[in-house]
């Protein structure tokens, strides 16, 4: 929900930089670019530990 936030909050703000050409829309791009990484870049690192304790799990399957 937060990506889908993030890119709308681009839009708006690059439609607006194009009408205006005021640097606070930029900052509101940018701020809306931070969004949108922000919750791939957090299930990224949420998703990693899982994935070695799995690896984990199957070694030791495999020895007993």
């Amino acid at each position: 929900m937060i990506k889908v936030c993030g890119a709308l909050v681009m839009l708006i703000c690059l439609y607006a930089f194009e009408e205006s050409s005021d640097l606070v829309f930029i900052q509101g791009f940018l701020i809306g670019l931070v969004a949108y990484f922000s919750e791939t870049i957090f299930l990224f690192a949420v998703e990693i530990p899982g994935k070695k304790d799995v690896r984990g799990a199957q070694s030791n399957h495999v020895k007993a």
